[in-house]
């Protein structure tokens, strides 16, 4: 499984133009007309902790955890810069437990497509034991759509006060590569050039809810992002919602 490095000094500056606060408010239609009074959240691969930050904003109990430790410094730093108490974690997606069993779990911005097929099935395992009973798991997915039509083979650039990145993608059979080169600025007028490579696996409805109903999930629905319709052909995104 890929993990962002150096990246996330850059990250935020980068994905400015996520509409974060409509992401979390999504989430939170979503928990609370299927969970309603749901408090306590675990948020997932989490980068920067920007879903994370906005729940908690919105008043849920919440908790941080990803396989970066760059990210999860930098994760640290804006919470606490907000004036947060938000703890955050080391884990593995395909491998995790917690002490407390919690009544959400959140996956957002492609951290499930980072994880094969079977890396899928093992997640989906250790998400339904770290939940209690009747217990909500939201994560979205990019769609095949997404990563060969919209992506494709391209190349995409940008640049701030602070560095710049060239995002290289190709296509494969299922999913994406992403080869990332970065400079960073360093001192003076000089820059840190450093490499990173991130493997993106395609994942179905159908073939994600056969994990989950798999795991021991009950309930199983998707929809297209920021909705709750059906899917299209030409969705970019899907959400997928699982009841313990």
């Amino acid at each position: 499984m890929s993990v962002y490095g150096d990246f996330a000094a850059l990250y935020d500056a980068f994905m400015a133009d996520v509409p974060y606060k409509s992401w979390c408010g999504y989430l939170h239609s979503l928990i609370q007309t299927r969970k309603p009074g749901a408090k306590v959240l675990l948020d997932m691969a989490c980068g920067t902790g920007s879903i994370t930050r906005g729940m908690h904003k919105i008043g849920y109990r919440v908790s941080g955890s990803d396989l970066s430790d760059a990210m999860l410094r930098r994760a640290t730093e804006l919470s606490r810069s907000e004036g947060k108490s938000i703890p955050f974690y080391h884990m593995d997606l395909t491998d995790f437990t917690v002490i407390n069993p919690v009544e959400v779990i959140t996956v957002m911005c492609d951290g499930i497509n980072y994880l094969n097929g079977e890396q899928l099935c093992e997640f989906a395992s250790c998400a339904y034991d770290a939940l209690t009973d009747g217990g909500l798991l939201l994560f979205d997915l990019r769609t095949a759509y997404q990563m060969h039509e919209v992506m494709g083979d391209n190349t995409f650039a940008d640049e701030n006060d602070d560095g710049a990145y060239i995002l290289i993608t190709h296509k494969e059979e299922d999913g994406t590569t992403m080869e990332l080169t970065l400079f960073l600025k360093a001192e003076g007028e000089s820059y840190r050039r450093s490499f990173e490579s991130h493997r993106l696996y395609i994942h179905s409805a159908e073939d994600a809810a056969d994990a989950l109903y798999e795991a021991g999930f009950s309930e199983v629905e998707a929809y297209g992002f920021l909705t709750e319709q059906d899917m299209t052909g030409s969705d970019e995104r899907i959400m997928m919602i699982a009841r313990r």
